[in-house]
């Protein structure tokens, strides 16, 4: 990019500010948190714009700047979690959903309460590169970046997550009979 003018930064950012504060919310599970996260990884990627190369996705390189702020907000709140492990390559915590509690309370309010309890069986790796293909549209490239993760990881991922997702959701719609006596 040659001109590396504040202009040029809000003009790539402000189209992605909505989803990536979004995306902050579902991980920190707080609206002053996600606030706090996006202003970080706003003025984190202001200060490395200059470094950003042309021609390279912007959204990917913001939602790693975002995660790696997250990741540090968790740590500075005390509620870090243990890394998972994906295909021997640690993945980073701090954007994974979680669809109990606080974590992700806004999410699970837009639920049904059959798909919250299937998305509750996925692995946080799954739960997170499924909520950020279908809820953020990204890119299975731009999941790769953002996660640090191999894109044939994130494919896979996503993959599973859906055959889970799809397999306890034939099941619940198999058994209308057996819900029904329940509800009598």
């Amino acid at each position: 990019m040659a001109d590396k003018s504040p202009e040029e930064f809000l003009r790539l950012l402000a189209p992605l500010r909505d989803a990536l504060w979004r995306y902050a919310r579902r991980a920190l599970g707080s609206d002053e948190n996600a606030a706090d996260a996006v202003q970080e990884a706003a003025l984190v990627a202001w200060s490395d714009f200059g470094r950003f190369e042309s021609g390279t996705n912007f959204r990917a390189w913001m939602y790693r700047i975002l995660t790696n702020a997250i990741f540090r907000t968790r740590r500075r709140n005390g509620r870090q979690q243990s890394l998972e492990t994906l295909d021997g390559e640690p993945m980073q915590p701090a954007a994974a959903a979680d669809l109990s509690g606080d974590n992700g309370a806004s999410l699970r309010e837009h639920l049904d309460d059959d798909v919250a309890a299937a998305m509750d069986h996925l692995s946080d790796a799954e739960r997170q590169c499924l909520l950020l293909r279908v809820l953020d549209g990204l890119t299975y490239r731009e999941i790769s970046a953002a996660l640090d993760t191999p894109a044939g990881t994130v494919m896979s991922l996503v993959h599973r997550a859906r055959l889970k997702l799809k397999a306890s959701l034939n099941e619940y719609g198999a058994a209308p009979a057996a819900r029904a006596g329940e509800h009598r």
